[in-house]
């Protein structure tokens, strides 16, 4: 009788026991994978966090960067480029998708901002159209001169120079041939002894 009781107190502390260990929270650990964004609108890279920086590059719908830091404020991504002089430029966040272990970059102080004077801030698009007619698109960009010491103006198309333009221009004209269904990507940049900026990307498609 003694040894039905030890046994029936020996399977009693053992269920206890086991119930207990089953109880205790599980730490999970998730895998660390390399913090990535995608571009999901054209979107201008620049060289700090707003629009107060230089515009480096302007990335197109589909490029895949590699984060490095963060700036809360504003929701910046600070991303590897081989564009940049430096190696890294800023994205904002709004038209970007992240990837991977994005919540572990640190957080990066901004430089501080070199935004010239004069010619970078009278920059204007005044209006832009375009046609398509048997395969071929015809774009027209026409904007206001109101820099004083600008250079020039240059054209990007799908991010790359597509023609560079001497002061006082104020409208240029693109031909190409455009399968249907595919679309192009254009922007201004005036450019001077105290910098360049760029206008919005203008998208076009037949």
């Amino acid at each position: 009788m003694k040894s039905l009781k030890r046994l029936t107190t020996f399977l009693l502390y053992t269920l206890l026991l086991i119930a207990f260990i089953a109880c205790q929270p599980t730490t999970v650990t998730p895998t660390y994978s390399v913090p990535m964004l995608t571009v999901q609108e054209s979107t201008n890279c620049r060289t700090g966090p707003g629009e107060a920086y230089e515009i480096i590059f302007t990335y197109l719908s589909g490029t895949k960067l590699e984060i490095v830091g963060r700036y809360e404020p504003g929701d910046f991504w600070l991303v590897k480029s081989n564009e940049s002089p430096t190696g890294t430029c800023w994205l904002w966040g709004e038209y970007v998708e992240l990837t991977g272990s994005y919540w572990t970059v640190a957080s990066v102080a901004p430089p501080t901002s070199t935004s010239a004077n004069g010619s970078s801030q009278k920059l204007f698009v005044e209006n832009w159209q375009y046609s398509c007619s048997d395969g071929t698109l015809t774009f027209t960009l026409s904007w206001i001169d109101r820099a004083t010491d600008e250079n020039g103006y240059r054209i990007f198309r799908n991010g790359e120079p597509l023609v560079e333009l001497p002061a006082d221009s104020t409208t240029y004209t693109d031909s190409l041939n455009l399968p249907a269904g595919e679309s192009v990507e254009y922007y201004l940049q005036v450019f001077g002894p105290s910098g360049t900026v760029n206008s919005s990307v203008m998208n076009a498609g037949c």
